[in-house]
């Protein structure tokens, strides 16, 4: 949502630099067409004062070659991985909450957005945060590491408990397959099914 601009220097600025206006026909709002290509799609609606914004770039995990099955999963993780503007992406997003910015992040199969709402009259600053993100990111490999680490316990953690439950599903069909052969089918099949007794 866009609250109406404020007649101010940057509402002006911007301005200048939209090329062509036109009706956007799904949303109902209109896509303004920047002088750089960028088209911006802005609909008025009512506000508590702040503006819902959605920066949408064209490719996602899809375009990652060699990629493994489930490592898709983990790309949106990639901007709390990073330092932004030579800080951890916790102070960065931290001190554009304060700048009245909020920010997510996601990557699917064929997109990568950034997110959130802002203060209808700090749409600069989140023009600049927006930027830092895109052009000042690096991986933080001390955050990446522990995150791994994070990860794989997780991992085994999800693996233990399938074994498990996998080992619970095997003693009652073994259970059933004797109890077929003592007390007969129908008995056995009610045992097969019968849920385990609470502790």
């Amino acid at each position: 949502s866009l609250p109406s601009l404020r007649i101010d220097s940057f509402s002006l600025d911007l301005m200048k630099k939209v090329q062509k206006i036109q009706k956007e026909h799904m949303s109902g709002g209109k896509v303004w067409t920047m002088d750089n290509g960028f088209k911006v799609i802005v609909k008025n609606m009512p506000s508590d004062g702040h503006v819902r914004y959605s920066l949408l770039l064209n490719g996602g995990y899809a375009n990652i070659p060699d990629l493994k099955q489930g490592e898709g999963a983990y790309f949106s993780d990639i901007l709390a991985l990073s330092r932004i503007g030579g800080v951890s992406s916790e102070k960065f997003l931290d001190v554009a909450r304060q700048s009245g910015v909020t920010v997510d992040f996601n990557v699917d199969i064929s997109s990568t957005s950034f997110h959130g709402t802002v203060k209808e009259d700090h749409i600069d600053r989140l023009m600049s945060l927006l930027l830092t993100m895109l052009n000042d990111r690096e991986i933080d490999k001390d955050e990446l590491d522990y995150h791994m680490k994070c990860e794989l316990l997780k991992k085994e953690y999800l693996r233990d408990s399938e074994r498990e439950k996998m080992g619970e599903i095997s003693k009652r069909v073994i259970d059933g397959v004797k109890a077929w052969a003592t007390i007969g089918p129908d008995r056995a099949m009610n045992s097969i099914n019968a849920k385990p007794k609470q502790a």
